[in-house]
């Protein structure tokens, strides 16, 4: 956004201005896939309000938003991948004590033994 908009003054100061409108079309079209929403609701924006500070400070806040998201997924994701975990109750690698076979077994005997009683 920034390096539009030096361009931006120097086409101004070499007498080429660039409207709002053509200087949005581009930062709209030069957008990385993860802002591909982005387009949509800035197309959601009254006509009055679409202006270069209006989308700079829209696309700030997206950007910290998806951010956010990206934290929260990566934080989901160490949390779910439990291929490096061990197992207290059997030994082995890869799941939780909670998830174990072993424990899972022996509380389906518990449950077959008080059935049978």
């Amino acid at each position: 956004m920034s390096k539009l908009e030096e361009i931006r003054v120097k086409l101004k100061q070499a007498r080429e201005p660039i409207s709002d409108k053509i200087l949005i079309t581009k930062v709209l079209t030069s957008l990385p896939e993860r802002f591909k929403d982005f387009g949509s609701a800035w197309e959601s924006v009254s006509l009055e309000m679409q202006f270069v500070q209006e989308l700079s400070s829209r696309l700030l806040i997206e950007e910290e938003r998806i951010g956010s998201r990206n934290e929260e997924l990566i934080a989901l994701a160490s949390v779910c991948n439990t291929s490096s975990r061990k197992c207290y109750t059997c030994g082995k690698d890869g799941h939780l004590t909670r998830f174990c076979d072993k424990i899972r077994k022996q509380e389906l005997a518990t449950i077959a033994r008080r059935d049978v009683i």
